[in-house]
């Protein structure tokens, strides 16, 4: 079905939390990654990754720069997003 959709990031972004939900975590990153790939303006697949980074310990070194890049890039465009501001208080809390 999501090959039929494959130029749409909604898909693969709202199949994401199913995905994860099902333990499919490789599967899940597999697809917001594409979303991203789709519509890198796209605020619902960055938190989504954000959070798939801040659960995988992506915190440290360039791996945690990349983790609050991206959530600074998402910001930039949803600077008032409730989500993204408390991923970014969580992270630089850690």
């Amino acid at each position: 079905m999501l090959a039929y959709y494959s130029d749409d990031p909604v898909a693969p972004t709202y199949s994401c939390h199913a995905r994860y939900a099902l333990g499919q975590r490789s599967e899940a990153h597999r697809r917001v990654v594409h979303a991203l790939e789709i519509d890198p303006k796209n605020v619902l697949a960055i938190k989504q990754l954000a959070e798939y980074r801040i659960h995988q310990a992506l915190l440290n070194g360039e791996d945690g720069r990349d983790t609050v890049a991206l959530l600074q890039g998402g910001l930039r465009l949803a600077p008032h997003a409730p989500e993204l501001q408390a991923l970014m208080a969580h992270v630089r809390h850690l």
